[in-house]
């Protein structure tokens, strides 16, 4: 990381145009991580780390001559600070976009249009960023990479029960959900011969039904043109995704559904799950780091019944300028700098790891992914009504209905408190 920074300054510096004029000397960051956490990580693993904040400082106020305020606060207190800043009229910058502060910023109308200090389309954003945090129609914050939510699969229990590899499948054109549900109900079996099931196709964590849904092509939130929010639950793609994993869960039963938490985690490490769900090469690096006896690989989502391709969830940040920020044109060549030299190290470092190709894979994959922030209220309220629902005999419709109905009360909560 050292090696990676001395290089980015040194051509900052070669290569630094005339600096913009600038409205002030400075800009505020309200940001996650302290300076002494940094350089404590820094110092325990210089290869591996990168701050979005921390490490770009240098080369900012290197090239643009602006000081760099970082407010350091706890992660789940970014919102509320922004919030009491905002309100009180403290010019704030630039703030962290991600699935607790949308759509609470644009709703509440605490940040800048974007798009009026950055070119949305540039390169250095990834789409998938600008989608997730376009709302009313208005891009209010980008980003820079994506992490899409991927199958990884134990390569060894598809081969010793003569199941085709997902991989194989994906490469023919033929991974698709019947697909994942066959391989599934053939993974799920009593390998000890005690009258119970202890293998399983398939298990993840009580959200899994939202991959799925963005694998037909809908969403559990969907930010309208006009600034209102919906869901893709009563919609045929919707019912269709949920009466899928009901089935999974009553009636194939090859869900891993009496785990909990960690349990899943567990379960795929002990060669007891087939197939999981995870971010980017999460578990291709636990893979390099030898956390399993047997092989494992990924392959993207399945696809559903609704798509052509095969796509899915992703996580990511973004950065939007605040309502009050005093300089908003610094704050976007500091999200420019922050978000070429974050997409450059998460590059420079999976394409070390991983070869150039997967890199290339998931890259491409990232780029159509779905994000869809989850900050209003009533939102998990929302999130149990479905997981428990999926896991009942209750008609899909009945608790889809009751869902929908707490994701639009949630809404209209958070749009007036």
């Amino acid at each position: 990381m050292k090696k990676f920074l001395s290089l980015f300054l040194a051509l900052v510096m070669m290569t630094a145009l005339v600096p913009m004029a600038m409205a002030e000397e400075s800009i505020t960051i309200i940001w996650h991580t302290t300076k002494e956490a940094y350089d404590n990580s820094m110092a325990a693993n210089p290869d591996t780390t990168f701050d979005a904040v921390w490490s770009v400082v240098p080369a900012f106020e290197a090239q643009y001559g602006v000081k760099v305020n970082v407010k350091a606060v706890a992660w789940g207190d970014m919102l509320s600070t922004a919030v009491s800043m905002v309100n009180n009229g403290e010019s704030v910058d630039l703030v962290q976009a991600n699935d607790q502060s949308f759509p609470v910023y644009p709703a509440r109308n605490m940040l800048l249009p974007v798009a009026d200090y950055v070119d949305v389309n540039d390169p250095a954003f990834t789409p998938s960023a600008t989608n997730a945090f376009t709302f009313g129609g208005t891009p209010y914050a980008v980003g820079a990479v994506a992490t899409p939510v991927v199958i990884y699969y134990n390569v060894d229990l598809f081969e010793n029960n003569g199941i085709d590899l997902p991989r194989d499948l994906y490469e023919a054109g033929e991974w698709d959900w019947e697909a994942f549900r066959e391989a599934a109900m053939a993974l799920t079996y009593d390998s000890d011969n005690n009258g119970e099931n202890d293998v399983f196709g398939f298990g993840f964590w009580d959200t899994d039904y939202t991959h799925f849904l963005a694998s037909n092509g809908t969403a559990n939130l969907i930010y309208n043109e006009d600034g209102t929010i919906s869901t893709g639950y009563l919609t045929e793609a919707g019912i269709e995704t949920m009466t899928f994993l009901q089935n999974a869960y009553t009636v194939d039963k090859y869900m891993y559904a009496s785990a909990s938490g960690d349990d899943f985690v567990a379960g795929f490490n002990n060669g007891k799950l087939g197939m999981t769900m995870e971010y980017g090469f999460a578990y291709m690096n636990k893979a390099l780091n030898g956390d399993f006896d047997f092989e494992v690989d990924w392959v993207p989502m399945p696809k559903g019944p609704k798509m052509d391709v095969n796509t899915g969830m992703c996580a990511l940040t973004g950065w939007g300028i605040g309502i009050t920020s005093a300089n908003p044109t610094a704050a976007a060549n500091f999200i420019k700098m922050s978000c070429e030299m974050e997409a450059a190290f998460a590059n420079q470092n999976n394409t070390a790891l991983y070869g150039a190709d997967a890199v290339a894979e998931m890259n491409e994959l990232a780029a159509r992914s779905v994000f869809v922030p989850i900050g209003i209220d009533k939102y998990w309220d929302n999130n149990y009504t479905v997981f428990t629902g999926l896991r009942s005999n209750e008609p899909v419709v009945n608790f889809l209905t009751n869902a929908e109905e707490q994701v639009k009360s949630g809404f209209e909560s958070t749009m007036t408190n």
